[in-house]
């Protein structure tokens, strides 16, 4: 076949994939002002979430969780639109792009209520398909947090209870790329392979210490606070998978 139109099976090129085992087949959630299709691994902290809206309006929407989500990334699928993302230390009525590098935008309609049941969607459109990925702490296998920068060292490491093999950062005052590491790329500390969500370029190597990430059992952390990632400049949050 041509390669032509084809980014996930190109002869030549490397792949990496991350995973989350949801629910099975969807099923019906009445848990909002709105019906929505969830598929959800509640042990896990996870779900996947589909609804249509109907009206220009703000959306109550059941997630299918035990608890309220610490983050939601979110899209329509039915026409070009920003990735959106809550997260629990950004805090309601703001919101990322996980498409851009931008700090957190503040809109009184974004993620306006978060509950152990539902979250609010705002939409202008009358008609569209949105889906979402909610996901919450899950001791011993997840930790959705923040810290702050100039603050982690190997004598102050981000503690999370797992040794991580997935962690995603963004800072929040500062406009600065996503990035993600994992342990499929690094098989050994430390890890200096970096993707980033917000920009369609290639895999980055960090070349200096200023952006190797260091593992322990049982979190994470920085060797200098030099990077944007561990700076007195930044807030960072970060969503970290064992």
């Amino acid at each position: 076949n041509s390669d032509s139109g084809n980014y996930v099976n190109i002869s030549g090129d490397d792949y990496v994939s991350w995973n989350w085992k949801a629910g099975g087949p969807a099923v019906q959630n009445t848990d909002g002002t709105i019906t929505s299709q969830v598929s959800a691994n509640v042990d896990a902290g996870f779900s996947i979430v589909k609804w249509t809206t109907t009206s220009a309006a703000a959306w109550n929407v059941g997630h299918g969780l035990s608890t309220a989500p610490e983050m939601i990334i979110s899209k329509t699928s039915s026409f070009s639109n920003s990735w959106e993302v809550y997260h629990k230390d950004v805090g309601t009525g703001k919101y990322l792009l996980l498409q851009s590098t931008a700090a957190v935008g503040t809109d009184a309609g974004a993620f306006s209520s978060v509950t152990n049941t539902t979250w609010t969607s705002y939409t202008t459109n009358t008609l569209a398909t949105y889906i979402a990925y909610c996901f919450h702490s899950v001791d011993g296998y997840s930790k959705i947090n923040s810290y702050e920068g100039g603050t982690i060292t190997s004598s102050n490491p981000v503690y999370l209870g797992f040794r991580p093999a997935f962690v995603m950062f963004k800072t929040t005052q500062t406009g600065n790329e996503w990035v993600i590491y994992d342990s499929a790329r690094d098989t050994s500390d430390p890890l200096q392979k970096i993707l980033y969500p917000s920009s369609s370029a290639a895999e980055g190597v960090s070349t200096s210490d200023n952006y190797n990430l260091y593992t322990t059992s049982n979190g994470f952390y920085f060797n200098n606070t030099v990077g944007y990632l561990n700076n007195s400049a930044s807030d960072v949050i970060f969503m970290a998978i064992a």
